[in-house]
């Protein structure tokens, strides 16, 4: 459901165990631990913050995100034993139909909801709001936002049924500054999910149902690179993706066979 990098660590958040698994993220991209999170029912997406060292989880059927410390804590074990265990806690919560997260710039929260109408919120380390963005009415089901270098917001939008399915860039304020527009039905996004923004504001974009990952350029325009593909690369269905800009890596998780798979930069350039 979801994966995020902290710290030289790829976190990635399963929908069906009820855990993050934790590796290295770097190769040999080992295994290193699993942290329970038996307390949050249906979780749906994970960002993780350096500056707090912690994560933080959307749950749909508590309407809360929760927030798990990446620091373990001391626990009484049986017989005085020693026991460490990360802590787990409501951070934000009776808020409505939350979906997926993303860190900003100054490492405060963007949080989707998907709504009537649908709005982008931005909260701050103590889980107050401060800022609520009614997002146009012709951005239909928004499914991921990213703040990029310069304080504007990159979001996907549309699902299956609904009219248009894009990108869209706004303003702070919410004004609407540029949409990706398709040339022809070769560029038409079907179902984009996640998105991921480098350091040039260059986007990479999760296209689920055309089994692909794409670089659109800063301008939100295309450059004829479809950097992933399920032909040449056995991407399907991409679901969620994470930029590791350290690393140089970009990391996909697919929804078809639960999957994560790791790219080197240079490896998705080769493949465009």
């Amino acid at each position: 459901m979801g994966v995020t990098v902290v710290d030289d660590k790829i976190y990635v958040l399963s929908g069906s165990i009820g855990s993050v698994l934790v590796y290295q993220a770097r190769d040999p991209f080992s295994f290193i631990d699993e942290i329970a999170i038996p307390e949050i029912t249906s979780p749906w997406d994970i960002a993780g913050s350096s500056e707090s060292s912690c994560l933080y989880i959307s749950d749909k059927d508590t309407s809360c995100v929760w927030k798990v410390s990446l620091t373990e804590v001391e626990k009484d074990g049986w017989f005085g034993s020693e026991r460490y265990e990360h802590l787990v806690s409501r951070w934000l919560c009776g808020i409505s139909e939350p979906h997926t997260l993303s860190i900003s710039n100054d490492g405060t929260m963007l949080l989707l909801l998907v709504g009537n109408p649908p709005r982008l919120e931005t909260y701050d380390h103590d889980s107050t709001l401060i800022r609520s963005l009614e997002l146009p009415l012709d951005v239909e089901d928004p499914r991921h936002a990213l703040e990029s270098s310069t304080g504007t917001y990159v979001i996907s939008y549309g699902w299956s049924g609904t009219k248009t399915q894009g990108l869209v860039e706004l303003a702070s304020d919410g004004r609407v500054l540029r949409t990706n527009d398709p040339l022809n039905e070769w560029q038409q996004l079907k179902n984009p999910h996640h998105l991921a923004i480098d350091a040039e504001n260059r986007v990479y974009v999760a296209d689920f149902y055309n089994n692909r990952v794409l670089l659109l350029d800063s301008n939100l325009h295309w450059d004829q690179r479809e950097v992933l593909t399920e032909d040449k690369n056995g991407i399907s269905k991409p679901h969620r993706l994470s930029l590791d800009r350290d690393n140089k890596h970009l990391i996909v998780a697919h929804s078809d066979g639960g999957k994560v798979d790791v790219y080197t930069l240079e490896e998705t350039a080769q493949a465009s």
